[in-house]
């Protein structure tokens, strides 16, 4: 169980970079630019209200335009990248760090990690080894996850060895695409700024009490929003998954882009969702997607799609 070879070593590095951990070399990367379009009206809040400000307003370069940030656009690709898991029969966990199954996929990455830059450097993976990398991993993630996956990751180890462990424990799927605490995204956002003329305008609502179903008094808050038929700029980095490819992983991405790309706007983005707003939608005939290899030294264009083509593939 001490001896590694060649070919063993290889395995289990394979193995590993197969499940996200794999950033440390860049096979390919695709890159999505295009424009999207709010088909509703758009709200995308920074919190209260300055001095001289609506009582919520929109998020604003500091040249006063209004812009969609990558994060929040990132956040709900993940979102429905979770929707087509599921619907899919696949087991996944949530986005927060308050879920205790998002915690082990992070410790799991975490894990993982260390395994693979062990054997990328050469070391001996024994008992000895193994038990100190547990060690940390238990004092950290002590109390986020339940102790019998210590004891149970041990065991698997005991047993099975180091292969065991990379087989049986790995980050989710949409971990391994998006990320989390210990494991770096496969898929970056850029901030979306309004490629036509735009403005903000305000309305003015009342509160609702919750549990009378009826106005809260005279209490009135006013909002922003940036009006529908906004031009946006679109930017989507993808790193390491080959987006033509017939993986789970290609899959849920060009299900994700399908989703955004939609007439229907099933993606929504912002605040105030439950009352319409925030339905965005990418102009799909303007949108392309370059795939860029490593060449000698170079980053070279191989090939430049249509999002159509890339969706139908």
């Amino acid at each position: 169980m001490n001896s590694f070879n060649d070919i063993r070593r290889k395995k289990l590095i394979d193995r590993i970079r197969s499940v996200g951990i794999d950033l440390d070399k860049l096979n390919y990367i695709y890159i999505i630019n295009g424009y999207l379009i709010n088909i509703g009206s758009l709200r995308v809040g920074k919190g209260s209200g300055e001095l001289g400000e609506s009582d919520s307003p929109v998020i604003k370069l500091p040249d006063g335009k209004p812009y969609i940030p990558g994060s929040s656009l990132k956040g709900v690709l993940r979102s429905a990248a979770e929707i087509v898991a599921r619907s899919e029969g696949l087991e996944i966990c949530e986005p927060s760090p308050s879920i205790t199954s998002f915690n082990v996929c992070s410790l799991t990455a975490e894990l993982l990690t260390r395994i693979y830059y062990a054997l990328i450097s050469g070391k001996t993976l024994n008992g000895k080894w193994f038990n100190s990398v547990m060690k940390g991993i238990e004092r950290k993630y002590h109390g986020k996850v339940g102790e019998d996956l210590f004891k149970d990751i041990r065991k698997t180890y005991e047993n099975e060895g180091i292969e065991g462990v990379v087989s049986k424990y790995a980050p989710c799927t949409v971990c391994q695409l998006f990320g989390n605490t210990s494991l770096a995204s496969h898929v970056e956002v850029m901030d979306s700024i309004p490629e036509t003329n735009t403005y903000v305008l305000s309305r003015t609502r009342v509160s609702i009490d919750r549990f009378r179903g009826a106005a809260r008094g005279p209490a009135l808050f006013t909002y922003e929003y940036v009006p529908r038929g906004i031009k946006w700029k679109f930017r989507l980095v993808i790193k390491n998954v080959d987006l033509l490819g017939n993986d789970v992983k290609s899959k849920i991405l060009r299900s994700v882009l399908s989703l955004l790309a939609s007439d229907e706007g099933f993606i929504t983005v912002g605040g105030m969702k439950s009352v319409g707003l925030g339905h965005v939608k990418l102009l799909s005939d303007e949108v392309k997607v370059t795939k860029y290899v490593i060449k000698d030294f170079r980053l070279v264009k191989e090939c430049e799609l249509k999002l159509k083509e890339v969706i139908k593939s």
